[in-house]
């Protein structure tokens, strides 16, 4: 089944921000962190704890404890593919070096089928804990329209402009609706729906 992050991140990474970001929107100050420990299957456990190189934009978007940075401190930065700036973030890479990732037998046990990462999160002289096997995007729990066009305006808007944007998550949305409907069907039908949806933005955009 087809899946969609709900922002720019290595799968693997996802779990772990995306119960920081829970945390955070719960009211976790960010200043009060002191410590973060990110329990995840085996599999990609090396993986999202290797260090952020800030010259290598790919590292960012691996490292769990990077992008529970830009969430702490700099939200709009998951959303930027350049990342030329964020990199260089000192609050941000301050906070991946309080991130320790650990292998995690239990939650192997669920992988490949979930994707899943506990965080433990010491501040304030308090332990919180998040625990996610199912994200925002998984396929049993699909971003809404409002979503997508959310992460079409953060991701494209400065690029192709917001109007082409939100043709674009609205095209990509019916994509994945449709790949949901042909789950079986040969792979052609996959490049059908890609090519017809790009070429009625591109053919949109010619027209307005």
């Amino acid at each position: 089944l087809l899946g969609m992050k709900p922002f720019c991140t290595a799968r693997q990474a996802l779990g772990a921000t995306q119960a920081m970001i829970e945390l955070l929107d719960e009211g976790l100050d960010p200043a009060t962190i002191e410590s973060v420990k990110v329990r995840v299957p085996s599999a990609y456990q090396a993986m999202i704890s290797a260090p952020v190189d800030p010259a290598s934009r790919s590292t960012g978007f691996a490292s769990a404890g990077f992008q529970m940075g830009l969430a702490a401190f700099c939200r709009e930065g998951l959303f930027d593919l350049d990342r030329e700036l964020v990199m260089r973030d000192a609050r941000v890479l301050d906070f991946a070096r309080k991130v320790s990732v650990v292998a995690d037998p239990d939650l192997q046990k669920l992988f490949p089928k979930r994707w899943p990462a506990t965080i433990e999160v010491a501040a304030g002289g308090r332990t919180l804990t998040r625990a996610l096997e199912v994200v925002t995007g998984d396929p049993g729990k699909p971003l809404d329209d409002a979503m997508l066009e959310s992460k079409a305006r953060a991701v494209l808007g400065a690029v192709i402009g917001e109007p082409n944007a939100l043709r674009l998550g609205l095209a990509a949305g019916t994509t994945a609706m449709l790949l949901y409907a042909f789950a079986g069907r040969p792979a052609m039908v996959f490049v059908a729906i890609l090519v017809g949806s790009f070429w009625s933005i591109s053919n949109s955009a010619n027209q307005s």
